[in-house]
């Protein structure tokens, strides 16, 4: 394991795996293309929603990009403890309309929102 890092001076006891819900090889490429407007351009972020994964501050990355009602959709796939404070964080930066929380998905539903969004924040 870790034969490139290793290679380039990493110590192997700094090395190890951590597991991932998401077999990356169930994701086949997909072509993407520029959309029609920048409305409909979407991104999708997933996981647990709690602090440590994040969706607080894709929503304030989304606001700052494009301030406002129009622009750039978010779709965020999960559930967690921080759904309703995110769902505030949402309405605070005017994101209303453009913020659509999916709740929790099974693999190949989550595989198939993939496949339709041009961006996955992680």
């Amino acid at each position: 394991m870790g034969g490139g890092l290793v290679g380039v001076g990493c110590r192997r006891e700094k090395l190890g795996v951590l597991p991932s819900g998401i077999d990356g090889r169930e994701i086949p490429f997909c072509e993407r293309s520029a959309p029609a407007s920048e409305e409909d351009i979407v991104i999708l972020m997933a996981g647990r929603l709690v602090e440590k994964k994040g969706f607080a501050d894709g929503l304030r990355a989304l606001a700052r990009c494009r301030p406002g009602p129009a622009g750039p959709r978010l779709r965020i796939a999960g559930e967690g403890p921080d759904r309703s404070m995110l769902e505030e964080v949402a309405a605070d930066l005017g994101l209303v309309g453009r913020v659509e929380f999916l709740g929790g998905l099974s693999h190949q539903k989550l595989l198939r929102q993939m496949a339709e969004a041009h961006l996955f924040m992680l």
